[in-house]
């Protein structure tokens, strides 16, 4: 099982940009999908108690590491030249290179808790 975001572009001003380079909009379209992993394991280390007994106010703290694995992108386009084709498909090889690199992410996570 695996998360989706999907997003249809619509182009400001008739064009699209794409390295650089302007592609009439007219009689193209594009569409953008991210596919992230739905399970992401956790490493972290914590500090801190809220459910201790007679406590009152707490502080709990934790650091550590989300490990989400690559994101895949796609990025398709109907219509348009085959100059426009080729800039597409060399747009989403760009953006996946780029995505590449979000693999890890740091957490870090600060608490107050109130024990009655």
């Amino acid at each position: 099982m695996s998360f989706v975001s999907t997003n249809n572009t619509v182009p400001t001003g008739g064009v699209y940009n794409l390295g650089g380079v302007n592609y009439a909009a007219a009689g193209t379209a594009l569409q953008g999908d991210m596919t992230f992993n739905s399970l992401s394991p956790y490493i972290g280390i914590g500090w801190g108690n809220p459910v201790a007994k007679d406590k009152g106010w707490g502080f709990v703290a934790d650091l550590g590491l989300l490990y989400q694995g690559n994101p895949k992108a796609s990025l398709t386009a109907t219509g348009g030249t085959a100059a426009f084709q080729v800039a597409v498909v060399a747009e989403q090889t760009q953006f996946q290179a780029a995505l590449n690199a979000f693999t890890w992410h740091p957490v870090a996570m600060l608490g107050l808790s109130y024990q009655w």
